[in-house]
């Protein structure tokens, strides 16, 4: 019943640590379980727990997401300060896969932090951060001479609260405050990315790429970002790492683009919540971004950036001694919504499903296309929902 609630709004099933750790937030705090940890440690916990709490929301997969997180990161807990917030971690939400929770202070900027393979791990190592701050503050105060009750009462408040940790998750760890040892936790392999956080490819993929210096530097230069995307390497794992890269280089408004090749990309990974949770951020931060007005593009991969003011493209692809080059429709054309013209010159349309990607442009009404200098190469159609012909 529980289970199926959280399904039905996120469109798969959480790590079994989730509803443990709500048991050990309603032990503690019986009346409202989400604040259990408010007090002492700044956590309200929000996303699937909503649902568990019986709460009405409808934020569904942007729950807690910060325009900063990658689509993998799924906020479930909250903190008090410079955007602090945990996540599991999930490359492949509702199939197999090797979950982790991590934490992000977002105003401070990257890397995410992993922090262990459940969310009784993050809460443990955040309470012994915020117990050393304590024990520091209370040696300054005795230092001097000063006494503060309230201090000492807290410290016996998160004493509670770790030996609830451990009850709960049947797993000490020596020291406390300063001297916590948490034991080493290593995330899955992955290729690197800036969030920190990696992306579940084969690493092999992402040799196109080059170097991961060499890769910033091109995603500091608006005019590298470009080129970059005028040639999108063929191999899914790079295009998921520039996509998921891209995200942490450009402003809200511009990620058109990079919002654009990463659902694309999760689809054909078969990770379709994480092409879904691109979609809905698409929606969310593109929303309010102005127009640019009607278009004229040399290239899908231009028009794509902003598909519904585009109302002509015109291609030019001529390799040497004439020769046509090869040509991919982008597998979402049907979003040029207001294209008239298409021309493209010295291309050959690749994929058994061009003409059905074609067919998507309701609006066109002028199409030209040759793949040889000779006019003998020459197709042309007009009218309403132009089709090709010879």
């Amino acid at each position: 019943m529980i289970r199926a609630a959280i399904r039905r709004a996120y469109g798969f099933d959480f790590p079994d640590d989730l509803l443990a750790f709500w048991s050990l937030a309603k032990a503690l705090h019986p009346k409202n379980p989400r604040a259990a940890f408010q007090a002492d440690l700044g956590i309200v916990l929000l996303g699937p727990f909503d649902i568990l709490a019986g709460k009405k929301t409808s934020a569904g997969l942007l729950t807690g997401r910060w325009v900063s997180d990658p689509p993998e990161l799924f906020t479930v807990m909250s903190g008090d300060s410079d955007g602090l917030h945990w996540g599991y971690v999930l490359d492949h939400p509702g199939g197999r896969q090797d979950a982790f929770v991590a934490h992000f202070f977002s105003r401070d900027g990257y890397p995410i932090i992993p922090d262990g393979p459940t969310l009784f791990h993050a809460l443990r190592k955040h309470l012994e951060d915020v117990y050393g701050d304590i024990a520091t503050q209370v040696a300054e105060m005795k230092g001097v001479g000063e006494i503060d009750r309230t201090v000492a009462k807290r410290t016996r408040r998160l004493d509670r609260v770790r030996d609830a940790i451990v009850r709960f998750a049947t797993e000490e760890h020596s020291g406390r405050g300063r001297a916590f040892a948490p034991s080493r936790f290593v995330p899955r392999a992955a290729a690197p990315t800036f969030d920190g956080l990696g992306a579940l490819c084969k690493s092999s993929d992402t040799r196109a790429l080059g170097t991961d210096a060499a890769l910033v530097r091109k995603l500091r230069s608006e005019h590298s970002r470009a080129r970059l995307l005028q040639k999108i390497p063929g191999p899914l794992g790079a295009r998921l790492k520039l996509g998921r890269d891209l995200l942490c280089f450009v402003e809200v408004k511009e990620r058109g683009p990079a919002y654009d090749l990463l659902e694309e990309t999760y689809r054909a990974l078969d990770r379709a919540i994480l092409a879904d949770v691109v979609a809905a951020c698409r929606r969310r931060d593109l929303a309010e971004a102005p127009s640019a007005g009607p278009r004229r593009c040399t290239s899908f991969e231009e028009a794509m950036r902003d598909p519904g003011s585009v109302t002509s493209i015109a291609i030019e692809r001529w390799g040497t001694k004439g020769k046509a080059r090869r040509l991919q429709i982008p597998a979402d054309a049907g979003r040029l919504s207001k294209l008239a013209s298409l021309s493209i010159n010295g291309a050959l349309l690749e994929g058994l499903d061009a003409l059905a990607k074609m067919r998507a442009l309701v609006d066109l009404t002028h199409l030209r296309m040759r793949s040889r200098r000779s006019p003998r190469f020459d197709c042309q159609a007009s009218g309403p929902g132009a089709q090709p012909r010879r």
